[in-house]
């Protein structure tokens, strides 16, 4: 797994007929990119954005935050709490406390189709899952792309929903009327 930049999924599309991870494998496994149609109007939500990839965030909190739910997510056998991120910058707010969201578990919804899906992004440091600067896989805690929240950099993980059983699009008419593309570096590269 190590020393591989892989694209990381943020939901799998059954048109690609990419396999989530059934057995321990993890999901660095698997190339996979996506987009989202909300509100009547297409965003490009990634679960976790680089800005050096020049990916625009969505431009208002219309669609972004009107329901919120909690998950928690397997990977490799482990579940974890995860947290959604989305980026101030852009209004986006933040649990309404205004603390910051690693210190807080929180997800949301976003309408799909009319469908409801699940999304997931930050780890929460609150359930003891440390962040890493040393270059670790991603399959031991952590992926090289980082939020600024609060004035503070933190670096992400990407997990999947195996465990839950959260649904997917069975058809790929909206997950893919702009695909993005994202590579992350794992292990050697940050």
């Amino acid at each position: 797994m190590c020393d591989t930049t892989y694209h990381i999924l943020q939901l799998v599309n059954v048109r690609y007929n990419i396999p989530y991870p059934t057995t321990g494998q993890c999901a660095v496994q698997h190339n996979i990119s996506y987009n989202w149609s909300m509100c009547a109007t297409t965003y490009h939500i990634l679960q976790l954005v680089n800005v050096w990839y020049n990916i625009p965030y969505p431009k208002t909190d219309q669609c972004a935050v009107q329901h919120t739910i909690s998950y928690n997510w397997s990977m490799c056998g482990t579940s974890y709490n995860i947290l959604q991120l989305v980026n101030v910058r852009y209004n986006i707010p933040y649990p309404t406390t205004g603390q910051c969201a690693e210190q807080h578990t929180i997800s949301y919804n976003w309408s799909m189709c009319g469908t409801t899906y699940h999304i997931l992004q930050l780890v929460n440091v609150r359930y003891n899952i440390p962040y890493s600067t040393t270059g670790q896989c991603a399959v031991q805690q952590t992926i090289f792309y980082n939020w600024s929240m609060c004035g503070t950099t933190y670096h992400i993980l990407q997990l999947v929903n195996v465990r839950y059983n959260i649904p997917y699009p069975t058809t790929g008419q909206c997950a893919i009327q702009h695909t993005i593309y994202y590579n992350w570096s794992m292990c050697d590269t940050t």
